[in-house]
C-alpha cells in the first residue's frame, strides 16, 4: 500500500473513506451507489482523464497530485474503475520537469470502446477543447448528471476560501470548474441553473481555459447537499471550514486532517 508521512488510507466501504493518524479516525460524508458510478467516472474523464483509442492502444489514464489526490486515487477511484471495467487498474508515480504526479492506468479494448462508441466520449488530443457531456447522458435526470459534476470537480475543480467584504479570515467559499472546452462549461452551467444554482462565468485570457464558478455560503451548502465531493482534498477543506469557521490557506491534506482530528478550539493562524 502506498503511504506518505504517517498518514495512511485504511479502508473504503461503498464510497466512504476512512483515514487514520495515530489512533484517531476521520470519515468523510460521501457515498455513491455502484449503479451510478459510471456517471461519476465520466465526470472524472471529462476532467483529468485521457482516453487512447487507436489500435493497438485502448487505454484510460487519469492524472493527479502525488500527495493531495493519493487517498482519492488509491482507495476510491482505482476501485471504482476496476469494478466498472472488470480489469486490473495500475497506480503509477510519474516524474517530469514539474515534479512528481500519480496516474491511474487501465488497458481494456472492450471498456474503452464502450466509452467511445456507445457513450460518445471524446478521445485523444481533441479532448481538451472539444470535451462535452454526450447528449444521451444529459437526459438521464439530475440524480445522475449531478454525479458527472462531482467527478469533474473532484479531478479538475477547486474549492477555496478567501477574504471578501466582511469576511476577514479565509472564510468566503468559491467552487471553480475550469476547462478549455466552452461547450462543456456551458453544459455544466445549464445543469446547475436548472437545479437552482447561480453559476458565474469567467473567460480565459492568458490561458485557453475558462472558469465556471459558484461563490458564497449558500452555493457551497447547495453543492454539498445536492452534489457533494468524493475527493478528500476538497472534503477536508469543507470540514475544516465547518469546524473552525475558515480554512487556512496553503494547507496540505495532511495539515487539514490534523486540524480535524484535534480537540475543539484549534488555535487561529
Amino acid at each position: 500500500m502506498i503511504t506518505f508521512g504517517d498518514l495512511s488510507p485504511l479502508n473504503s466501504l461503498k464510497g466512504f473513506f476512512t483515514f487514520c493518524i495515530g489512533d484517531k479516525m476521520f470519515v468523510p460524508e460521501t457515498e455513491v451507489k455502484q449503479d451510478d458510478a459510471i456517471f461519476e467516472l465520466i465526470g472524472v474523464l471529462l476532467g483529468d482523464g485521457y482516453i487512447y483509442f487507436r489500435p493497438p492502444w485502448y487505454r484510460i489514464e487519469i492524472s493527479g497530485n502525488s500527495t493531495e489526490d493519493l487517498p482519492y486515487f488509491q482507495d476510491y477511484l482505482l476501485l471504482l474503475l476496476q469494478d466498472l471495467s472488470g480489469r486490473e487498474v495500475h497506480l503509477r508515480r510519474c516524474y517530469d520537469k514539474k515534479g512528481s504526479s500519480i496516474r491511474l492506468v487501465l488497458n481494456s479494448k472492450k471498456f474503452v470502446t464502450h466509452l467511445v462508441k456507445e457513450i460518445g466520449l471524446v478521445y485523444g488530443k481533441r479532448k481538451a477543447e472539444l470535451a462535452e457531456v454526450p447528449n444521451g447522458l444529459l437526459s438521464a435526470g439530475w440524480k445522475m448528471t449531478r454525479l458527472i459534476l462531482r467527478g469533474f470537480a473532484d479531478t479538475d475543480g477547486s474549492l477555496f476560501f478567501g477574504r471578501k467584504g466582511t469576511y476577514r479570515k479565509y472564510s468566503y467559499p468559491t467552487i471553480e470548474l475550469k476547462s478549455a472546452s466552452l461547450k462543456l462549461l456551458k453544459q455544466f452551467k445549464v445543469l446547475l441553473q436548472s437545479s437552482g444554482f447561480a453559476p458565474r462565468w469567467r473567460r480565459g485570457h492568458k490561458s485557453k481555459a475558462s472558469v465556471l464558478y459558484l461563490s458564497g455560503r449558500k452555493q457551497l451548502s447547495m453543492w454539498i447537499n445536492e452534489i457533494g465531493f468524493s475527493n478528500p482534498k476538497h472534503l477536508t477543506k469543507y470540514q475544516v471550514w465547518k469546524k473552525i469557521g475558515y480554512c487556512p490557506p496553503r494547507t496540505t491534506l495532511r495539515d487539514r486532517l490534523q486540524i480535524l482530528l484535534t480537540e475543539p478550539g484549534w488555535p487561529s493562524r
